[in-house]
């Protein structure tokens, strides 16, 4: 799917308990990494997203994102290349990571989570009840687990 910063994919569907343990996977490639936020996947709360998998416009890194709370790529992303991304919340640990290109990046420790029952949607965010973060850029094979994947299945899964 391409995106020029005002479209969205909404599943029509919750995709995932965000209260519990979950897994999201993207493609993702940007056409533009200034300082706008974008959002791959998230999942309305119908005030702010449970979860944004990101461009963070703040940093200008990839991120795995809680209203607050960011798991940030160690570098800015190249406009035009494909990444693929993987959000990891894992409830027992009580993290929070981003992998990029299957490797784990970032981890942050995220006790609590914000449950929602709201729908999936690819290709924007949903803060203070609005519809935000718009991506200008496109996504592929967006994939969403009902548990942390382990390493090795991320690593696999970029290697698709």
């Amino acid at each position: 799917m391409a995106f020029t910063g005002n479209g969205q994919a909404d599943t029509g569907v919750s995709q995932v308990n965000t209260a519990g343990s979950y897994s999201v996977s993207a493609w993702a490639k940007l056409d533009e990494a200034g300082g706008a936020f974008q959002t791959v996947v998230s999942q309305d709360t119908g005030r702010d997203s449970a979860f944004f998998l990101q461009y963070s416009g703040q940093e200008q890194r990839w991120a795995m994102s809680f209203v607050g709370l960011r798991a940030l790529s160690p570098t800015k992303p190249e406009v035009g290349k494909w990444y693929h991304l993987t959000g990891v919340r894992d409830a027992k640990a009580g993290t929070l990571s981003l992998y990029v290109d299957g490797t784990k990046v970032a981890e942050h420790n995220a006790c609590m989570a914000p449950k929602s029952t709201g729908t999936t949607v690819i290709g924007r965010g949903q803060f203070g009840g609005n519809q935000v973060d718009h991506l200008r850029g496109a996504v592929d094979d967006v994939r969403v687990f009902d548990r942390p994947l382990s390493p090795t299945e991320v690593a696999t899964l970029a290697r698709r």
